[in-house]
């Protein structure tokens, strides 16, 4: 148990890596960024053929949802700023491993609780690999490509969960074994994966002993900058209480209500374009880096963290 706060700890100074090799880490980690995020809304249209299946109705369904929160809200406030000490590397390795375990607890689930754990584990390895793969792409990006990297970045967290739905939905219409198929690609996309992590170079040199530290959600200090940022996070938290009650319901709507039964439409009606990081510049000030950043669970609408950074900008794990 974790009974203290320990200070925050600050990524050393990156040397420069080498050029080419610092690009194909990067479009490597992007591509398996997208990866990553893609398996966390692959669920989402399975949830129809699972409820008669194993017997669970909507409470239950949203419960499975509510699990994921709970694993990206641990991974955040515990374990994200552990690349900090130990490496970008074996954070996004222990991401993708845990990608991988649920997608196994997927394929073996016959009851509700099996769901459970696939859903917290995936929430865990998702919340893991979002803030180390944010770092670790703007580290290899380099100061100059800031832009290019928070772009890029946003577009595979958002570009991941909303094909993941899609995917899943072709699997389960057109495929065979609706609730297995489309986890076994999955599985295997992540073998090559895993290969493509270990070889992005590792752009944290100072290690340190790994702890374990306790990340208390802060606000800006600054009146007009926490104005700023508290009406741009409660109308994002309503459009996620919003589209969490829409992804976690709306395939058994369709299904039972509508009699839509062609699950590729469930996936393309499903979530696709969820928002997962807010910055917030101070006016009038030109700190590019004032930064508030606030993942919100994909599932569940609940903002779960939000760090304030007054210094020069600095890529740390969420």
């Amino acid at each position: 148990m974790i009974d203290s706060i320990t200070p925050d700890v600050r990524a050393q100074a990156v040397p420069p890596v080498d050029g080419r090799r610092a690009r194909t880490g990067f479009w490597l980690v992007a591509a398996v960024y997208t990866l990553v995020m893609l398996g966390g809304t692959l669920p989402i249209p399975l949830y129809a053929l699972w409820a008669p299946q194993m017997g669970f109705g909507p409470f239950t369904t949203t419960l499975i949802f509510a699990v994921y929160a709970v694993g990206t809200v641990l991974a955040l406030m515990v374990f994200a700023s552990l690349s900090d000490r130990v490496g970008r590397r074996p954070l996004l390795a222990a991401a993708v491993l845990a990608a991988a375990m649920s997608t196994a607890l997927f394929l073996l689930a016959d009851d509700v609780g099996t769901l459970l754990a696939a859903r917290f584990l995936c929430g865990l390895g998702t919340g893991v690999f979002t803030a180390t793969a944010t770092a670790a792409l703007g580290e290899l990006a380099g100061t100059e490509h800031a832009r290019r990297a928070s772009t890029v970045s946003t577009a595979a967290n958002m570009g991941g969960l909303g094909l993941g739905t899609v995917v899943a939905g072709l699997f389960a219409q057109y495929g065979a074994n609706p609730t297995h198929l489309v986890f076994w690609v999955y599985l295997a996309s992540l073998a090559p994966a895993f290969l493509a992590v270990i070889v992005t170079p590792e752009t944290i040199t100072a290690r340190q002993r790994p702890t374990l530290s306790v990340r208390r959600p802060t606000f800006p200090d600054r009146r007009a900058a926490r104005t700023e940022f508290l009406r741009a996070a409660t109308a994002v938290l309503a459009a996620f209480a919003v589209s969490g009650l829409f992804s976690s319901l709306v395939p058994s709507f369709l299904r039972e209500q509508l009699h839509v039964h062609n699950i590729a439409a469930v996936g393309i009606v499903g979530p696709s374009d969820k928002p997962s990081l807010l910055r917030a510049r101070e006016p009038g000030s030109g700190n590019e880096d004032l930064v508030v950043r606030s993942y919100l669970s994909e599932d569940s609408g609940e903002a779960v963290s939000a760090f304030l950074n007054n210094r020069s900008p600095r890529w740390r794990g969420c």
